[in-house]
């Protein structure tokens, strides 16, 4: 009964253990980004092929939802256009439209984003982006939903 016990916790420990931490290298408030060209910001925001294949897709859900720069879907009238360019400019975002178990996991996200779980004693600055992340996670899952539909449209149309 007590080696299940280690077994269990063995197993526990390696699998908490695999998570990926990464963090964005230039954001407006570091140091660094002053230094940083305009053109190459894009670039540094971009995650390691190899760190992107090994990050689970709640990581990675966590992972754009820090992005320095995700309220630059709001920089033009079209939230869709705006939301497209970033998922073609953002290596992690692309991953993430592809992956399978995406669309339930950003539900998930979504249901623990509600204005229900917005805590009395923030500020208006953790209740602005609080607020603000619920409404980039309904994007995206809207963004699934339509392409989604368009698939299947262009799949019954051939």
């Amino acid at each position: 009964m007590k080696i299940n016990y280690l077994l269990f916790g063995l197993i526990l420990l390696i699998s908490v253990s695999q998570s990926i931490a990464w963090d964005y290298p230039v954001t407006p408030k570091s140091d660094g980004s002053c230094r940083v060209p305009p053109s190459e910001i894009r670039a540094s925001l971009q995650i390691p092929p190899d760190t992107l294949r090994a990050m689970s897709t709640e990581e990675l859900i966590d992972v754009c939802l820090r992005h320095p720069y995700f309220g630059a879907i709001y920089f033009f009238d079209n939230v869709v256009f705006s939301l497209n360019g970033m998922i073609e400019g953002f290596n992690g975002l692309t991953e993430l439209m592809n992956r399978d178990d995406a669309f339930g996991l950003l539900y998930k996200k979504f249901k623990l984003l509600g204005p229900e779980n917005v805590k009395s004693d923030w500020g208006i600055r953790e209740r602005g982006l609080f607020l603000f992340k619920e409404n980039f996670v309904k994007m995206l899952m809207a963004l699934f939903i339509r392409n989604n539909i368009f698939q299947a449209r262009l799949r019954c149309s051939t």
